[in-house]
């Protein structure tokens, strides 16, 4: 008997090892690139840490592991679209379910939070493989380090210069600058004050020129709101006022122009606010902004019911001008509101 169940243990070792050797054997992955950004941080600070994870490899890449530069970091959450994960502790985390095809890239982020001490630059480190396991995992190179600091940035970029360009049927390209590196974003659809839209273009590269081609979802002859959004290395996001574009319709025709000194005017006005809203007020505050066109500004209004009626502003710097500043005291219903 005790010899039966020496036998049987050493059966179940075999299988076991032979396993491994196979499941090794299958690990292949030959390299894999990969970046994060920002690469500098404030302590005690919740950020979304942005990965690009490159397949360099001839192997589809279908299991990888990201690890903190150190314990000065702890991982909440992440978004890597059609992945799911797996976190050890909170310095570590899995990813599984996904495939990463060989010369293609993944965009990923991690939320985490850093530490109450300054840390110099360490590398976060990402491992991919080929199979679903952690044997014979493959370290991707590239620009991972991160430097904790104690200055926390809380400075939003500034948007100015918003142009609507290129306008067909199926496109329209919208440009504006920012007055420190920032990515690009927007978003749209044929709802107005929707709150959020149903369509979107983003690029995270830091840039202060920005320019989108908008082509996703696009009707002819439509008219589409849209606010553009721009955030910098810091995660701050600055957004602007809501505006509009309106398709040419399918036979090319331009939609209807507005004509100031013989010129067309296919570009709509940019309005940007300066009032943070971001607490409540226990009366209307005054509020501040800038108004752009490149033909000029004739008159600035709000409305306080979604539209339907208009009223002027109580002041405009410099009307008749590209640029002009603005200021009002909304007026509104004593309703508790």
């Amino acid at each position: 008997m005790k010899l039966a169940r020496r036998s049987l243990w050493f059966f179940v070792l075999c299988l076991l090892f032979v396993g491994y050797l196979i499941n090794s054997a299958q690990a292949s992955l030959e390299s894999c690139t990969a970046s994060v950004s920002p690469n500098s941080v404030a302590t005690s600070t919740v950020r979304d840490y942005r990965f690009t994870l490159n397949n360099a490899s001839s192997n589809p890449i279908v299991f990888f592991r990201v690890t903190t530069p150190s314990s000065n970091f702890s991982i909440w959450s992440y978004n890597a679209p059609g992945w799911s994960w797996n976190v050890s502790g909170s310095s570590s985390a899995v990813f599984t379910g996904g495939n990463i095809a060989p010369g293609t890239t993944l965009n990923f982020s991690i939320k985490a939070k850093t530490g109450t001490i300054e840390a110099p630059a360490a590398n976060w480190k990402v491992e991919a493989n080929d199979v679903l396991d952690d044997q014979g995992l493959v370290g991707c190179t590239g620009s991972l380090s991160t430097t904790i600091s104690g200055v926390t940035d809380i400075k939003l970029p500034v948007l100015s210069d918003a142009v609507v360009s290129n306008v067909t049927s199926t496109s329209v390209k919208i440009s504006w600058t920012t007055d420190e590196p920032s990515t690009t974003k927007i978003g749209y659809g044929t709802s107005p004050y929707a709150g959020s839209y149903p369509f979107s273009h983003e690029d995270a590269s830091l840039r202060t020129s920005h320019s989108i081609k908008v082509t996703n979802s696009i009707m002819a002859n439509t008219t589409y709101y849209y606010t553009i959004c721009s955030s910098d290395a810091s995660g701050n996001e600055s957004c602007s006022y809501e505006n509009s574009f309106t398709t040419a319709t399918a036979t090319t025709t331009p939609p209807p122009q507005t004509i100031i000194k013989g010129i067309a005017d296919k570009n709509a006005p940019g309005v940007f606010i300066s009032t943070k809203f971001s607490r409540s007020f226990d009366q209307p505050p005054e509020i501040f902004g800038r108004a752009t066109d490149a033909y000029g500004i004739a008159a600035v209004g709000y409305s306080t019911d979604g539209g339907i009626n208009w009223l002027p502003v109580d002041e405009i710097a410099a009307p008749g001008k590209k640029s002009t500043t603005f200021n009002f005291v909304p007026i509104l219903f004593d309703d508790g509101n």
